[in-house]
């Protein structure tokens, strides 16, 4: 019995040594149809892991022991990109011939076994400069060493040898040993730290179960905050942890304060949303340096861009951009961390989600009460942008590799998501949203989902069929354009319709549930004098309920903005529009329908000369800081065109550039003067200009109120340095004694590139494109920021005639 049982399991272990899946065209990504069959095979892993660290040198040594259960054996992929494998062990016995190609190691099958198998790899790894992998960075002013890992959406293999991929969720134990004035910091507290010599042993407990993306090792002589979130109802205290560098200590400091408040409202607001208590045992936040991102999700241990701390007072509109920054990574732990998409195809189960909830909790449960606004002005405008272009894609669709997935984390995931997520709340309403997402994270708490399962919740609680819903909306890509045409008589509307209309390649006339208001003049003001709840699809839909109303002065489609859809004004509302633009109350309405003309504008059916002439009569008015910045913003689209399509309109260019400075020096709303000075600094260039830039650097004009710090220098030095200012050198040295940080280093590597050069311009595309130079990633992107900018088209053409092919070669040869 024994030797039919040995045959029977020889026979099983050769048929299942030829699996068959499709490989992703770059052998160091992995391929969804692989990951499927990875992801049948293995079952309930394990990594217990011990990393050590010293603190000058440039790689970390590793020994990762992974427990998991095999359904099905074949030579199986242990993901591990450009280690070193000191030793391979599976099963006890030691594997002799290790087959390691760089990209992963192959676990022979012979090795393996049916249910419970054990493999230990011994390890070593250099540390990464590129911010994916384990993160080294050594502060310039004071030589302290930093290490952060990041991860998502495929590299935890940088960092050691894994099962890497989100449906392979696992519980993790960790040991490190540190330097003994470093802190680690990690998904859960250390359960002993023990002194050895000049280092210490930090020892984790085992984890939660997640996804190895959103895993997290942490090192470095950070500073710590600590607090508290306290439900006394329900008896719950959550841990708080802040970890900052020590050099940039005295910059956030005055920030800690804001920073634990708002991270404390997310924790109200979001477990009564959901209906779900936070999962973990503690949380922590990070803000690192040399980040790639502006956050990352890692459980219970959220890395932020040191962007987020501000070297000057910070305005109201970064106060709350770093606030809503907070809370969608904390949305994440609900959606991405505690429930996680199966692959990166349902990626929007994470991004969509935690934007559109941020703005929610922004909006709802701190002081930002205009975050919907500000969502409208940034977040949707990405998107629209985003799906207007010739790459645009359907927010659900095909990811067949990893390297496809970094192509999704886009205006399309991330805004659009949000955006029909937005149309959904408003169609379910709160109530069923907030019990579909309950009932969803309840059935689905620490497993993988797809479509269907979150759907099927939503449906489930409102027993409303969304399937035309979700093939519309997330199945097809491209904006509609809307346009309500109406007629009047004797003072009451006689006819009005919506008309539908779909950008060329993308024919999808989808069906839109949104409010039209009729806006009527009531002495100087223009008000809201009617709302509709309104739905609309195919070319062309009456709009029956409004015949006998009031002769509007205008007709607002996407009132209070949850539609996705471009709106285009008809000529009698256009004409109104560019007369009373600022007269109308409402501050939603001016917005959007700024955002209007500027989208016309874009699709050439406003010309850019009556374009400004409304911005120019009408945006002084302005009073709403969100309205003021997309006023701006139109502004700097004009200047934008004017320099890339070589239109000498002097006259408009000065135009722009005298009202922008007036608003620079007599606005009353400091918040709107600092937008109107950061546009001056991108878009002056006239002499008369870039002499006022130059006196405010210097300190020959001072702008009273208007507090500009050495970020905002370094700006201006800039934008001298790309206009060939002669005296760039003398303030070079002048602000290297003021800052000597490791911003100023990249800095002036920006403003070196930005000079006017042939030479110049040939040695930092170089370095750019050379995968060994000696530059973060961060360095190389300062540098492109800065190395072309559109005064210099000339320089551009010379130096980037095959720039599509040299990144081609650049990206199939990247080590990152």
């Amino acid at each position: 019995m024994k030797w039919f049982n040995y045959l029977f399991l020889t026979l099983l272990m050769a048929c299942a040594t030829n699996p068959s899946f499709k490989q992703a065209e770059n052998p160091r990504a992995l391929s969804q149809s692989e990951a499927a069959m990875r992801a049948k095979a293995i079952s309930d892993v394990f990594y217990k892991m011990e990393i050590s660290f010293e603190k000058e040198s440039e790689s970390y040594s590793g020994k990762q022991t992974i427990n998991f259960q095999l359904g099905n054996v074949y030579p199986l992929r242990l993901d591990f990109i450009d280690g070193t494998v000191d030793s391979l062990q599976v099963n006890g016995t030691q594997v002799e011939e290790v087959e390691y190609n760089k990209a992963w190691i192959t676990i022979p099958v012979s090795y393996l076994k049916m249910g419970g198998n054990n493999i230990t790899v011994n390890f070593k790894h250099e540390f990464s400069n590129r911010g994916a992998g384990l993160h080294r960075f050594k502060d310039p002013t004071d030589g302290r060493v930093y290490t952060y890992t990041d991860f998502e959406p495929f590299d935890a293999n940088k960092f050691a040898p894994f099962f890497d991929q989100p449906d392979l969720k696992a519980s993790y134990q960790l040991m490190v040993r540190a330097p003994k004035e470093w802190s680690v910091i990690s998904s859960t507290y250390a359960d002993s730290v023990l002194k050895k010599g000049s280092h210490k042993v930090w020892s984790f407990p085992r984890s939660e179960i997640f996804s190895t993306y959103i895993f997290s090792l942490h090192a470095g002589p950070y500073k710590v905050w600590t607090d508290v979130y306290v439900d006394e109802e329900k008896g719950q205290r959550i841990p708080l942890d802040i970890y900052v560098r020590q050099s940039m200590v005295k910059y956030f400091e005055p920030e800690v304060a804001e920073w634990f408040e708002v991270t404390k409202q997310g924790f109200e607001f979001f477990q009564d949303f959901f209906g779900t208590d936070y999962p973990y045992s503690k949380y922590a936040q990070l803000l690192v340096p040399e980040f790639n991102s502006g956050a990352m999700e890692n459980v219970a241990a959220v890395t932020f861009n040191e962007r987020a701390i501000h070297r000057t007072t910070p305005t109201y509109a970064q106060r709350r951009g770093r606030s809503n920054t907070i809370l969608h990574e904390m949305a994440h732990m609900w959606f991405g961390n505690l429930v996680t998409m199966k692959w990166w195809d349902n990626l929007w189960l994470n991004e969509s989600f935690a934007t559109f909830m941020a703005f929610l909790a922004l909006e709802k449960n701190t002081e930002f009460k205009d975050s919907f606004e500000y969502f409208y002005s940034r977040t949707k405008s990405w998107a629209y942008w985003n799906d207007d272009l010739v790459i645009t894609h359907p927010i659900l669709g095909e990811v067949n590799n990893t390297d496809e997935a970094m192509l999704n984390f886009d205006g399309i995931t991330y805004g659009k998501g949000a955006s029909v997520l937005k149309q959904l709340y408003y169609y379910l309403g709160e109530e069923n949203f907030k019990k579909g997402l309950k009932l969803y994270f309840t059935r689905h708490a620490g497993r993988n989902t797809v479509l269907s399962d979150f759907f099927n919740a939503f449906e489930e609680v409102s027993s409303i069929d969304l399937d035309s819903w979700v093939d519309e909306w997330l199945k097809t890509a491209g904006t509609n354009t809307a346009r309500a045409e109406y007629s009047c008589q004797d003072g009451k509307v006689e006819s009005f319709e919506v008309y539908q209309s779909y950008k060329e390649g993308y024919p999808h006339l989808r069906t839109h549930k949104a409010q039209i208001a009729l806006i009527s003049k009531d002495g100087n003001k223009l008000r809201i004098t009617k709302k509709l709840k309104s739905e609309y699809s195919g070319e062309k839909t009456k709009i029956s309920e409004l015949i006998g109303a009031d002769c509007p002065e205008v007709a607002f489609l996407n009132y209070e903005d949850f539609d996705f859809v471009h709106i285009q004004f008809s000529k009698k509302d256009l004409k109104s529009i560019k007369e009373n633009l600022s007269s109308i109350e409402d501050n939603m309405v001016r917005l959007m329908a700024y955002s209007s003309l500027i989208d016309m504008m874009n699709n050439a059916k406003l010309s850019i000369r009556d374009f400004a002439d409304i911005v120019l009569s009408h945006l002084e008015k302005e009073s709403n800081y969100n309205v003021s910045v997309k006023g701006i913003d139109g502004l700097r689209t004009v200047m934008r065109y004017l320099e890339h399509k070589e239109i000498e309109d002097e006259e408009l260019i000065s135009s722009i550039e005298d009202f922008t400075w007036k608003q620079i020096r007599e606005n009353k709303n400091l918040e709107i003067r600092r937008s109107y000075f950061n546009a001056y600094m991108r878009f002056a260039h006239s002499k008369k200009a870039l002499k006022n830039i130059e006196n405010i650097l210097i300190g020959k004009i001072r702008l009273k109120g208007l507090p500009l710090g050495i970020d905002e220098k370094w700006m201006m030095l800039n934008l001298l340095s790309s206009n060939g200012n002669p005296k760039v050198d003398q303030y070079l040295t002048m602000l290297r004694k003021e800052d000597k940080s490791d911003r100023a280093k990249k800095n002036i590597m920006a403003i070196n590139a930005s000079r006017a050069q042939l030479s110049i311009k040939n040695k930092w595309y170089k370095n750019i494109l050379d995968k060994d130079a000696p530059y973060s990633l961060t360095d190389m992107r300062s540098v492109m920021s800065s190395i072309f900018p559109s005064n210099q088209r000339d320089l551009k053409k010379k130096v980037t005639a095959t720039f599509y092919q040299d990144l081609k070669d650049h990206m199939l040869t990247r080590q990152m």
